[in-house]
């Protein structure tokens, strides 16, 4: 099995991470740009699980020019991106947000287009070889079985509906045991709402508490 440190998209900027050691990144590579006949010098540096890579080039009559990409630093070491309508022509999918409690947790927010239907699936680091999907085609979030990370070759998708504009949130917990229950996505509370829910409720409460205290 091949081992590989890559990054997670091409021609990656120096903000991307370095992802792996693992078996994806195929045709994944840090980018050394210069003319043809021009020196490069690229450096790989591990310590203690981190890893760096610097790529150097040198174009004649222009200052030197130096990148470096590192991995990431604490217990979030891959990372995790929704494929789906949200492709552009430049990326073809959707970066999620490691939850801040639990490291376990990765989040993506995405609204119901017109067709009132969106489907998806999961990419780890990037790789379509490391694909997360369901056991059969439009498959329910939190009721079909987590397949991957591996190729998607029979191309299956989770599907969701609802009206269109709803802002939805996919929910990813690698800690699940339940692979049904690990991946999910439902219709998002607004916080903002919910709180004002909450506020209605405790003025309706304390209207009620008045209104008893009158009448006593």
């Amino acid at each position: 099995l091949r081992q590989r440190i890559y990054p997670p998209v091409a021609k990656a900027k120096e903000e991307i991470p370095i992802v792996g050691p693992d078996a994806g990144g195929q045709s994944m590579g840090w980018p050394a740009i210069g003319r043809a006949g021009d020196s490069a010098i690229a450096q790989l540096k591990v310590l203690n699980g981190d890893v760096e890579v610097k790529v150097a080039t040198r174009i004649p009559g222009e200052p030197p020019r130096c990148e470096i990409w590192r991995s990431l630093t604490g217990p979030v070491r891959d990372v995790y991106c929704v494929v789906g309508p949200w492709a552009d022509s430049i990326q073809s999918w959707a970066w999620m947000t490691p939850d801040e409690q639990d490291p376990n947790v990765h989040r993506f927010q995405f609204s119901i287009g017109p067709r009132r239907r969106e489907e998806f699936h999961v990419l780890v680091n990037g790789s379509r070889s490391q694909a997360l999907y369901p056991s059969s085609a439009s498959g329910a979030p939190g009721g079909s079985l987590l397949r991957g990370p591996g190729e998607n070759i029979e191309d299956l998708h989770w599907g969701v509906a609802g009206p269109q504009g709803v802002m939805m949130e996919v929910v990813l917990n690698l800690a699940e045991e339940d692979r049904c229950a690990m991946l999910t996505c439902r219709p998002l509370v607004v916080a903002a709402e919910a709180e004002a829910i909450e506020e209605g409720g405790a003025a309706a409460e304390v209207e009620g508490a008045e209104e008893t205290a009158q009448q006593s």
